[in-house]
């Protein structure tokens, strides 16, 4: 049996499109307009976590292990990358 290929990843921009957008084989965008001034990045990050949970549950229990061990590390240290003292 033939080792399977990795997939490249979709490509999540804003509705500007960044560069990368047109070397993707897939493109997920999402509206950044709003009232403030300001672009808002707000429903790009629930498109990845919605993409990231659904990754988590086809994987199943490891998937959960591995977000754990994830959130272990995360939480481990502070932001300067100095570990915590417990």
């Amino acid at each position: 049996m033939m080792p399977r290929q990795p997939q490249p990843p979709p490509c999540e921009t804003d509705s500007w499109l960044c560069p990368l957008a047109n070397t993707a084989d897939r493109v997920l965008t999402v509206d950044v307009d709003g009232p403030s001034p300001y672009d808002s990045v707000a429903y790009l990050v629930a498109l990845i976590e919605a993409l990231v949970a659904s990754l988590v549950e086809r994987l199943g229990e490891s998937g959960r292990h591995r977000v754990f061990a994830l959130e272990r590390l995360r939480n481990s240290r502070t932001w300067d990358d100095r570990e915590i003292a417990v």
